[in-house]
């Protein structure tokens, strides 16, 4: 497809204030039918303790009003944990007290052992924090809704890629699998991909980008953004690659790939920008240049943020921010 001229190399801000403030991101002119506006919803952790390290939110995905976060661990990379947040009895306090930052109230009074009780202690209870895992850097991440689960993929060592399935109430591993992506010409390994969006029906969707590896003898160019697509069964994963290309990311770093369910789109955002392509049309080759939508964001002073993850509730789509960390909730 045609190239699209858009560049987001804005400097990244951070905001971190433990107040009751709210940031925005609105969307610049050279975006097209975009999301207008993204302001601040909710407020994550941002101080590190030696359970979770709250600074380094990956992946999320929200399943039955429960916002599911991947950490990355502070010390062994590759590793972390999955935090749930009930975002119903979250909201329930939020709401009553007008405080987006009641997560952020809490882990002061938690990290300094300050007594809690009533309502403070219901929000705390309605966080749960899973076991150590491997989580590969956590970009990889979506709910099957044919298998009722959790799904993580790592990037493992000698460009292994690990599958884990997890169930999401108790967070326990229901089954893991190994694969990888070999050229087909020369059957070497090729550098694996850390998102994954899988739809209502299961077909699972993931996104390449090409690097300089990759150009030789074709008319490929460093950053064409490349879709995998297929499905899952009888234990093993069936991926064809679409024969359209979009020529130039978004953005510098991919850092996750999202379903809307209601509207048939993939969402693959990079820091400050997202694409928006229709998967079926995508993955049938019949992809015309009008169909991508694009979003192109900045804060108030003129910078932009580090987008971790995209998620859709209850027909409205919520960024993961950090630096730090918030739920921003985005207006049409």
């Amino acid at each position: 497809m045609h190239e699209m001229h858009y560049n987001t190399t804005l400097q990244m801000e951070m905001h971190k204030t433990d107040v009751s403030e709210s940031s925005s991101l609105t969307a610049l002119g050279r975006s097209i039918n975009p999301i207008k506006k993204f302001t601040t919803d909710l407020m994550i952790p941002t101080i590190s303790t030696e359970l979770v390290n709250w600074a380094a939110p990956q992946g999320s995905v929200i399943h039955n009003g429960i916002l599911y976060v991947v950490y990355e661990d502070s010390r062994h990379k590759d590793f972390g944990r999955i935090v749930s947040f009930d975002l119903g009895k979250i909201r329930g306090v939020q709401e009553f007290h007008n405080e987006k930052n009641i997560l952020r109230i809490l882990e002061k009074k938690v990290n300094r052992k300050a007594y809690v009780q009533g309502d403070e202690l219901r929000v705390i209870k309605s966080v749960k924090v899973s076991s150590f895992m491997n989580t590969g850097h956590g970009q990889a991440f979506s709910y099957n809704t044919q298998t009722h689960s959790l799904w993580l993929i790592s990037l493992m060592n000698n460009k292994k890629q690990m599958l884990t399935q997890i169930n999401p109430s108790d967070f326990s591993v229901i089954k893991k699998s190994e694969f990888y992506f070999l050229d087909s010409v020369n059957n070497n390994r090729i550098h694996g991909e850390r998102n994954l969006a899988i739809q209502k029906n299961g077909d699972i969707n993931m996104i390449s980008v090409v690097n300089s590896a990759e150009t030789n003898d074709t008319n490929l160019k460093v950053g064409d953004v490349l879709l995998y697509h297929g499905h899952f069964s009888e234990g093993k994963l069936h991926l064809n690659l679409s024969r359209t290309v979009i020529r130039s990311k978004p953005g510098y770093y991919t850092q996750f790939l999202s379903m809307d369910n209601n509207s048939g789109r993939l969402f693959y955002l990079t820091d400050g920008a997202y694409l928006s392509i229709p998967a079926q049309k995508w993955a049938t080759n019949t992809l015309l240049y009008n169909d991508v939508n694009m979003g192109v964001y900045a804060t108030e002073a003129g910078g932009t943020r580090e987008f971790e993850s995209q998620v859709w509730w209850k027909g409205r789509t919520f960024i993961l921010t950090n630096r730090g960390a918030e739920l921003m909730v985005g207006t049409k």
